[in-house]
């Protein structure tokens, strides 16, 4: 079969899974403004029942394929739901395929790489870009969760001390804070309602959200649901104790930014130099780029530049 048939073929593929991917991202970020409400109460707002809501939060993936490849990769899927995102793993398994495709594609025919080089390529970018913005994503939807969680835990004790139940607490605070914590806290709400126990329905929040203060408010009000005891005065000083960690985390962030922006700049200025290099003097590349360790140079250099910034971010990053 004719080569360049196969090309065509490959890249309307590629095109076709794009729009696909694009479509599919856009259904999963639809429906999340950036006001003082959150998705789910968006979505009951809308042509949505309580079922449809829980299962697009809870990202349950129907059909057999995504249900394979949901047990396939859990870490994967793990990091979609820390992310927050309502996109299935086979779709993101498609979009990694699509783009390393693309990148095979393009640095086969536009950059004259072949052979094992531009495979290489094309499954490092595939699994790269996709990777970076999931752990992108979810730090950043940690970070709300840290500044939001002592404002919900505040909710929750002055609700306490009114006297109501903490499932009407909670209930409060699914439907008077933004996402995500407003939404997440609406799941664990939506499940007891649906006939979960409090205890079942805290492990699944702490499950979908991993992040260490939750955890210790869920192992706070497990304690608490098991001895007895006034709940509203612990989860008072849990919220202090977590509010008090925000402002040292801020604090660190303030003291490292030197450092961060350093890194910043030693990492772009490399690429900054290559881009200025070929507009100003074309030529300069382009005289070695036919030696045989041009592309192996290249490569090990970019991977020299990746393990420099992870060192550098790893100096300016603490745990609090």
């Amino acid at each position: 079969m004719d080569s360049k048939f196969l090309i065509l073929l490959g890249m309307f593929v590629s095109t076709l899974l794009l729009i696909q991917g694009a479509y599919y991202y856009y259904l999963s970020v639809k429906g999340i403004p950036e006001e003082k409400i959150n998705r789910r109460l968006v979505m009951h707002c809308g042509n949505f029942s309580n079922e449809q809501v829980m299962s697009i939060l809870r990202r349950e993936q129907d059909g057999h394929i995504a249900t394979r490849f949901k047990n396939l990769l859990p870490r994967l899927d793990n990091l979609i739901t820390q992310s927050g995102l309502t996109i299935s793993t086979f779709q993101i398994s498609m979009i990694m395929l699509l783009l390393g495709f693309a990148t095979f594609i393009i640095s086969t025919l536009l950059l004259g790489i072949h052979g094992l080089s531009s495979v290489a390529i094309g499954v490092v970018v595939g699994a790269a870009i996709p990777l970076f913005y999931l752990k992108f994503k979810a730090r950043l939807r940690m970070r709300h969760f840290s500044r939001q969680l002592p404002d919900a835990l505040d909710l929750i004790v002055r609700s306490l001390k009114a006297g109501h139940p903490i499932n009407a607490a909670m209930s409060l605070v699914a439907n008077e804070m933004a996402d995500p914590i407003g939404s997440e806290f609406g799941l664990v709400v939506d499940e007891m309602t649906y006939g979960n126990d409090l205890r079942e329905a805290l492990t699944n929040l702490a499950e979908r959200v991993r992040h260490p203060d939750i955890r210790y408010m869920v192992v706070t009000i497990e304690i608490q649901h098991a001895t007895g005891g006034n709940l509203a005065e612990v989860l008072e000083g849990l919220a202090a104790i977590m509010r008090g960690r925000v402002r040292m985390f801020a604090r660190i962030r303030s003291l490292s930014a030197e450092g961060r922006f350093s890194a910043y700049i030693v990492s772009a200025l490399p690429f900054i130099v290559f881009l200025g290099l070929s507009v100003l003097s074309p030529k300069y590349f382009l005289g070695v780029s036919n030696d045989d360790l041009y592309w192996p140079m290249l490569i090990g250099a970019l991977c020299q530049l990746m393990m420099g910034n992870y060192i550098m971010f790893k100096l300016v990053n603490f745990k609090v």
